[in-house]
Parts: C-alpha cells; structure tokens; sequence
C-alpha cells in the first residue's frame, strides 16, 4: 500500500511537503507513512483517496485497477472533514501536472462557501 502512495505521489510530480501540508501532518510523519515506518490511519487515508480522486481498494494494494472514488463518497469526505477545494487547486497548481484522477465528464464540482 505505502508503495501505492509514494507511486501516486510521484506520478504527479509532487513532494512529500506537499501532500503532508494538505493532510496537516509534519513531513517526517508523512514519510514514515510511505517508509512503513507507522500505519495508516482512517482519516489519513480518506483524505488521501479524496485528493487522488481514487478509490480505497486501488489506493490499499487490493486491486491494480485505477477507479475513480464514487462522488457520494467524494463529497462525504469532503464534508466530514470540511476539506477547502481552494487549498487542493493551490497543492496542484504548484506543479504542472493536476494532483486528481480524471473525473467523470458529468463530474459537477461542489460549491464552496
């Protein structure tokens, strides 16, 4: 799993800086993640399916088949932990590749207040 993590990290040309300030954890906390070194935890990986846009099987290692995260769910996290989708185009728009899998085209970006 922690190799699924580091491996979409990469992909998208970002640092470990990066996606530990969108999880408001510490860097070294962040690479403990992708070194093993601690587990996972709920809201960690929640959040991290959320960024990806993927869905929790691809990012555990169950499957090797890329699956966007069903919006129900998407939005579900989005709520529960009143994630700002400003701060997330601000991590992507600091690369020059987007962060987030492809969405549907019928894909209608929730409303910030």
């Amino acid at each position: 799993m922690n190799n699924r993590i580091k491996g979409l990290r990469q992909d998208n040309d970002l640092n470990q800086n990066q996606l530990a300030n969108y999880l408001i954890i510490s860097r070294s906390s962040y690479r403990d993640i992708e070194n093993n070194v601690v587990s996972l935890n709920i809201e960690t990986l929640e959040k991290l399916v959320f960024f990806y846009h993927t869905s929790f099987e691809y990012l555990l290692g169950l499957t090797n088949i890329q699956q966007p995260l069903d919006e129900k769910i998407y939005k579900r996290i989005q709520k529960k932990y009143n994630i700002n989708i400003r701060s997330m185009k601000i991590i992507r728009n600091t690369k020059k590749t987007s962060c987030l899998a492809t969405r549907p085209s019928n894909y209608q970006s929730p409303k910030d207040d």
